[in-house]
């Protein structure tokens, strides 16, 4: 009779606790968003990826929701070593993280605004080659090297995997400015738009373009498709590609 009544004890303690573990679970999952859209778990991110990365990632905002968008504002990318500056003034997709979670190859639409890309040219020292008079073949000293070429590597390399994703990019309102060594800017592309759809279960990309030149004088403006090889995409010799 002891042992029954011990047993309904400790079962009695047990179903709460199982049903407040599960309640605190629950909860974590359902503002995990906001937690992620913190300062501090912001800041955590930008950490992981510039450790990784060549340049410097940074943005200003971040939004995160399992049913809202996803919005991220104030991106910047920095690379001094190859003199580019990347800036994006919000990137946002459609669905919301349960949807991409769910079925990460749907990824939707994706939308990146005002991005930005600045070029800094650098200044080529003057180089100065002393005169030499040309060597004839029969003087060539024992033992010298040729100028033979190098024997290049015709082996092929293995097929690159295109990924199966369906997904369309959006950009709106894209430039590209080179920064020239007198430190004036000068545009090179404004006012492009860009839409890719990437279909890549069918292996197709369709694509709509539409820029000019930074000085206005030229436009570009077309669309068009490509079908990718199906046993290796990154064979161009094999991409049938239609333009309109």
């Amino acid at each position: 009779m002891a042992d029954k009544s011990i047993k309904q004890k400790q079962k009695t303690i047990f179903l709460p606790v199982l049903a407040g573990s599960l309640l605190i679970v629950l909860l974590g999952l359902f503002f995990l968003p906001q937690l992620l859209s913190t300062d501090w778990a912001a800041g955590k991110v930008v950490k992981a990826v510039n450790d990784r990365a060549p340049g410097k990632v940074n943005f200003e905002n971040i939004s995160l929701g399992w049913f809202s968008p996803v919005r991220i504002q104030g991106i910047t990318y920095d690379d001094p070593a190859t003199g580019t500056l990347v800036k994006v003034a919000e990137l946002d997709t459609v669905k919301g993280l349960l949807a991409l979670a769910s079925n990460y190859k749907e990824m939707g639409e994706v939308n990146i605004t005002d991005p930005a890309v600045f070029i800094t040219v650098k200044e080529k020292p003057a180089q100065t080659h002393p005169a030499t008079s040309p060597k004839h073949p029969s003087a060539q000293e024992p033992g010298e090297e040729t100028d033979t070429p190098p024997a290049t590597n015709t082996s092929q390399s293995p097929p690159m995997p295109f990924p199966a994703i369906d997904g369309q990019l959006n950009v709106t309102g894209g430039s590209v400015v080179a920064r020239l060594p007198n430190g004036q800017e000068k545009d090179v592309i404004k006012g492009l738009q860009l839409t890719l759809k990437v279909a890549g279960l069918d292996n197709q990309l369709e694509y709509f373009v539409d820029f000019q030149s930074g000085d206005g004088t030229g436009k570009v403006h077309g669309k068009g498709t490509f079908d990718l090889a199906a046993e290796n995409p990154a064979n161009l010799d094999k991409t049938v590609s239609q333009a309109v």
